[in-house]
């Protein structure tokens, strides 16, 4: 796993910056990047290596400013034309779904699956894409296949039940 996404809605204020700082230190223990979803300014205050915003949230660009050259920005998108509207942007990196239904967040889009990824031509794409939603073992081989070379898991990793082979599964395929 080459980075780690930590999402903490609905955890009291108070408990986030140290449980984000143990999270941040275990990962780059393993030599992962360590980034924040949502919360720009609990990222700058722990020394995440980055953030992920979504469409709903602060405008990466505002995000790109609060947080400097030196850190990762990463946003959310959902189709052909907010993938090309993000790299009219400063971000790093894109998150590209939902591909398959998810069970870890309330999907607003259908699932796309691996037609979301060729609509959006990812293989085209200047930026690092991330297809995102209800990935595990099983059915990442569909995303291979449309180009997918990373992906962005969270479900299919840790409800599998060895999360270590799953990561190892996943990274074959999309490796291969």
């Amino acid at each position: 796993v080459g980075a780690v996404q930590l999402r903490l809605r609905g955890l009291p204020v108070e408990r986030t910056a140290p449980l984000a700082v143990a999270v941040r230190n275990r990962v780059r223990a393993c030599g992962s990047l360590f980034l924040i979803n949502d919360d720009v300014e609990l990222a700058r205050r722990i020394d995440a290596d980055g953030v992920h915003v979504g469409q709903d949230d602060m405008d990466p660009e505002r995000a790109r400013a609060l947080l400097g050259p030196h850190r990762l920005v990463g946003t959310s998108t959902h189709d052909a034309g907010e993938l090309a509207r993000a790299h009219a942007t400063s971000v790093d990196y894109v998150g590209l779904g939902p591909c398959f239904a998810s069970t870890s967040k309330a999907l607003v889009l259908e699932p796309g699956g691996a037609g979301r990824l060729a609509e959006a031509r990812i293989e085209s794409a200047s930026l690092p894409v991330f297809p995102i939603g209800g990935i595990d073992a099983h059915n990442v081989s569909q995303l291979a296949h449309a180009g997918a070379r990373r992906a962005a898991v969270g479900a299919g990793i840790l409800a599998a039940p060895d999360p270590a082979e799953a990561a190892r599964a996943i990274h074959r395929v999309l490796s291969s």
